[in-house]
């Protein structure tokens, strides 16, 4: 009897069947070597794939070529009945994905010139990743930003000597082309990445090198640009089934499965990613702080500080939390006090605490928002242009004006003496004949505030109009009076009541006629019956 270890798999030959148990070793072994492994995380062995990208990569029709929109077209469905990823051409957001991308190409001799997924609508607008919407920049490499005609980007890249030396340089082209010539394309798709690194990772103020956790990657954590590591560490090496002991502290191993540890094509979306960490907790890392006494000590004169906001998170601190203010990204915001301004008649200034040219760990302040640093070493007083307090021709004043810079201090003018104002004068004007100020008033004051400005603006007066009563509660209100129908409606029903009051006297009237007639009448024949007796008597 003969014993084969395969990959730990113990296989037994009975000496009666050597020739079968031959075969089945053979097709076990060659099973083996095509078999796809069970850590590559794209559909089958036919595509390449990035740990550094996390990308899967395929020219799907080898070296044919289409337009940009055929392409485009291509890779879309070229999976749609097996699975649900989103294939695109090929997207370079930045210089180290597209190195990258670059190195794939050199290791598998693909140098021609491809369509990317960028393209524009016309030559007016940006370039766009049509996959996201996403402006296309392209800062990593020279090109001609679109100036040549043609609405579709396509890449390549060259190898040149680097001169006195035995090394080569890779050169990266972008140039951009009518959509309907034919070039070779590339097709690709995302893999599912790791997330929700263990051991105290901050996202705020910690950092992975490389920027992904994509399958088949170590990556490292460092602090963030602007933050510092703490000194204090933890010694203790905590086990789980996350941990891998092979790992350097502050290293993260991105790895994964096929679904069901399936060797043959298998939808990527199915992958399964696990990632394993050393087993140290991560160290904290603090922000770099700006010297605190530095700025303190330069805050102007009559100013204070107000406000800190830290333009990378977006937090907003408070005048109960100034101890917050002295971070790094954070932009520290000094005002005037009421009633006074800066040199340049503004009220604010706005500095930030940013990290000194050269280091990742020293902070310096800088002006922010057109602030230029050293401050004024004073806010002054308050004061109003001048300029914006003189009559215009088109403003239906009269020529003069009174000025009150106190209550002793009035001055009747026809020109202003060339200075600014000082805070709390009042300047009245008065309105021509047949104008008035947008209150109805015959006269119009304006205050300088106390943050330079004149209070109303000064914009002249208008047309007079007739005035529209108000009532105490704002609403408009007019004298009653009787509208011009109800007058009318008045003289009708009148004339009707007259009508009506006159037939019912001439049916009175005629009434009264009729029963006259009838007592006439009655009368007469009442006169005839007495007659007739009298004659009886007499004959009898």
């Amino acid at each position: 009897m003969l014993t084969v270890d395969v990959n730990s798999f113990c296989l037994v030959i009975e000496e009666g069947n050597v020739f079968s148990g031959i075969m089945l070793l053979i097709l076990i072994l060659i099973t083996s070597i095509y078999a796809i492994p069970l850590d590559f995380p794209c559909y089958d062995d036919t595509w390449f794939y990035s740990n550094e990208t996390g990308k899967c990569y395929k020219p799907i029709m080898g070296a044919q070529k289409l337009p940009f929109s055929n392409a485009s077209q291509a890779c879309k469905t070229y999976l749609q009945n097996i699975s649900k990823v989103s294939i695109n051409l090929v997207k370079l957001s930045n210089e180290n994905e597209a190195d990258a991308f670059v190195k794939l190409l050199s290791e598998n001799a693909f140098k021609e010139t491809i369509w990317i997924g960028a393209n524009r609508s016309d030559a007016k607008q940006p370039f766009i990743w049509y996959m996201d919407g996403s402006t296309a920049l392209f800062d990593y490499t020279d090109w001609s930003q679109g100036t040549q005609p043609g609405d579709c980007i396509g890449f390549s890249y060259t190898t040149q000597p680097i001169s006195g030396t035995d090394k080569w340089t890779i050169v990266k082209t972008i140039d951009n082309k009518p959509c309907d010539i034919m070039r070779s394309f590339i097709c690709e798709h995302k893999v599912p990445l790791c997330t929700n690194p263990p051991g105290g990772f901050n996202t705020t103020t910690m950092i992975i090198k490389p920027p992904i956790m994509a399958p088949r990657s170590i990556v490292q954590v460092q602090c963030a640009p602007g933050t510092l590591k703490d000194p204090i560490t933890s010694s203790n090496r905590l086990s789980g089934f996350d941990v891998d002991l092979s790992l350097s502290e502050n290293s993260y191993k991105c790895t994964g499965k096929r679904f069901n540890n399936n060797p043959n094509p298998e939808d990527p979306l199915k992958f399964q990613p696990q990632l394993f960490y050393s087993g140290y907790l991560l160290p904290t890392c603090s922000s770099v702080r700006c010297n605190e006494t530095e700025l303190d000590i330069t805050i102007p004169k009559n100013a204070k500080l107000v406000t800190a906001r830290n333009r990378i998170t977006e937090q907003v601190f408070g005048l109960h939390q100034v101890n917050q203010f002295y971070s790094y990204g954070n932009v520290i915001s000094i005002r005037c006090n009421p009633g006074y301004l800066f040199n340049d008649r503004t009220t604010e200034k706005q500095v930030s605490c940013e990290l000194a040219p050269g280091s990742n760990t020293i902070g310096e302040y800088r002006g922010y928002s057109g602030t230029v640093l050293p401050l004024p070493t004073e806010c002054q007083e308050a004061t109003c242009l001048y300029e914006q307090a003189v009559i215009q021709p088109d403003y239906n004043m009269e020529p003069y004006f009174t000025v009150m810079k106190s209550n002793i201090d009035v001055m009747n003018l026809t020109k202003h003496s060339g200075v600014p104002y000082p805070r709390g004068t009042v300047i009245r004007y008065f309105c021509k004949d047949g104008y008035e100020s947008i209150h109805q008033n015959s006269e119009l004051n304006i205050t300088c505030g106390n943050y330079g400005q004149w209070t109303p603006q000064l914009i002249g007066c208008i047309a007079r109009i007739e005035k529209v009563p108000v009532s105490l509660t704002g609403r408009i209100y007019t004298e009653p009076k009787e509208a011009e129908s109800a007058a009318k409606l008045s003289s009708i029903m009148f004339i009707m009541v007259f009508i009506f009051l006159g037939l019912i006297l001439l049916l009175d009237l005629a009434t009264i006629g009729r029963d006259f007639k009838q007592i006439q009448k009655n009368i007469k024949l009442q006169r005839r019956r007495l007659k007739h007796s009298g004659n009886k008597s007499k004959v009898g």
